[in-house]
């Protein structure tokens, strides 16, 4: 099932009056393969891959969130220490990957768990 993506993106810093407000964008989307789930990072520092779903062809869209209220949580296209975004506790975000394979770390003690979707375009 085709259909469109609408992603929406604010940043406002009230200390310098930077305000980026009007970043509201749709993209047609041809796949209808996705993914969405809840992993649990582990503690300690460890890197683990995030699962994936092969019947995604073509990576499109993804949306992630760290449902953690104490833990960090660091993403990565690949097993390495090189990090593309770095949730806050209860922080999301929303991003156009290059590539499924993703791998998450997290900086505290506790297993956090990620909310993630990953949509084929």
């Amino acid at each position: 099932m085709a259909g469109t993506v609408t992603v929406s993106a604010t940043l406002v810093d009230s200390a310098f009056g930077i305000a980026h407000v009007d970043a509201t964008q749709s993209i047609a989307r041809a796949g209808d393969a996705y993914l969405a789930q809840v992993q649990i990072i582990g503690s300690n520092s460890v890197r683990e891959q995030l699962a994936t779903n092969s019947d995604i062809t073509t990576v499109g869209w993804a949306f992630f969130k760290n449902l953690d209220d104490t833990d960090t949580i660091s993403l990565a296209t690949a097993d390495t220490a090189v990090y593309f975004a770095k949730l806050a506790p209860t922080e999301r975000f929303a991003i156009h990957l290059g590539q499924a394979t993703v791998w998450a770390i997290s900086d505290g003690t506790n297993s956090p768990e990620l909310q993630y979707t990953i949509l084929e375009v």
